[in-house]
């Protein structure tokens, strides 16, 4: 439901995904600093946060995305939405990460940056379903994960479930 005040939708999904984004947070943090233990595991005796709040953000997804489809069922506008929705800010993202935080913190000089096959292959990110390029030159290699941007392997996912639910909606299975 729309608050008319507002604007802002009613609905208890963004409490849900911060809850979600708060539990990847804190699984990240053990995982990233190298200490393996998760008490979310150790207390539910389930799995770690984060691949819980994958499951709920892909679950969150599907419902509003369905929502969208049966809103307006046109494929030319509903992947209008889903292009808008990625591609600026995965574009904007990759350019981020090759042009300012990649030559601010590499080892290399920016020759050897910029000059590098690596550096090019980063920016195919924007291609979602090619081969993932999680790495920079010289870009946090002395970390324990020396990858950039490590969310980007959810991408090829979340497009496939959109292509899944436009195919349902066209061939009448909702």
């Amino acid at each position: 439901m729309l608050n008319s005040d507002s604007g802002i939708a009613e609905n208890n999904f963004n409490l849900l995904r911060f809850a979600a984004a708060s539990c990847v947070m804190i699984n990240h943090t053990f995982i990233l600093s190298g200490l393996w233990w998760d008490p979310y595991v150790w207390l539910s005796k389930y799995d770690a946060l984060g691949p819980l709040a994958v499951n709920i953000f892909f679950v969150i997804s599907g419902f509003l995305i369905t929502k969208s489809w049966i809103a307006k069922p046109q494929l030319p506008a509903y992947f209008k939405k889903r292009a808008l929705r990625i591609l600026p800010a995965l574009a904007g993202s990759t350019l981020l990460c090759v042009i300012i935080i990649g030559p601010l913190v590499t080892s290399f000089s920016p020759r050897e940056y910029f000059g590098a096959a690596q550096t090019y292959g980063y920016l195919k990110n924007t291609l979602i379903f090619g081969p993932l390029h999680n790495n920079l030159p010289g870009v946090f290699t002395k970390n324990l994960f020396p990858c950039v941007n490590g969310t980007l392997w959810t991408l090829p996912m979340e497009v496939t479930g959109y292509i899944l639910i436009a195919a349902f909606g066209l061939t009448g299975l909702f």
